[in-house]
């Protein structure tokens, strides 16, 4: 009994230990231009690694009217001409940008008709340049032409979820 006891004390003490307080790091964190710069110890954990990000593109926020061009981005693709085209999931549309990272267009509006979407899903470019959309909340694939005009559009007998293209190479 006593045995136990003395281990059991020994055992709190050294949780105590353990658990005490922790010595406060001496990084400092400074704004530069509305980026927050994290300044680490003097000596690093890991002095050996290191991390530089660099831009390599960036796409403007506003167009040359200063309307705001991009709300709520989610997937791209990017043309044989290194246009990139970027879904916008809060307008609907399909937003264009040339390799530089300029706006260039819209594709599509948001809607039911023609050329317009209610959910962009994948996007895929044809062998022609031909770029093909799946709406699946209209169930239908939507066809436009390489300069962003609406050609055509398809109805889905069932519903599907992805669009998946194979090239032959």
């Amino acid at each position: 009994m006593r045995k136990a006891l003395c281990f059991f004390i020994a055992a709190f003490l050294f949780i105590l230990w353990a658990c005490g307080k922790k010595p406060q790091s001496t990084a400092s964190v400074e704004i530069i231009d509305g980026i927050k710069h994290v300044h680490n110890i003097e000596t690093p954990i890991h002095p050996n690694k290191s991390l530089t990000l660099e831009e390599g593109l960036s796409i403007g926020a506003e167009d040359d009217q200063g309307n705001i061009v991009l709300f709520r981005p989610t997937t791209f693709i990017v043309d044989q001409d290194e246009n990139i085209y970027i879904t916008d999931s809060q307008d609907q549309v399909i937003k264009v940008f040339d390799a530089n990272g300029s706006y260039i267009r819209a594709i599509g509006a948001k809607g039911e008709g023609p050329g317009e979407f209610m959910s962009v899903g994948d996007k895929a470019f044809l062998p022609d340049g031909r770029l093909l959309v799946m709406d699946s909340r209209a169930r239908r694939t939507s066809l436009f032409d390489p300069s962003g005009q609406f050609l055509k559009s398809y109805k889905w007998l069932n519903r599907l979820s992805r669009l998946f293209f194979a090239k032959n190479t």
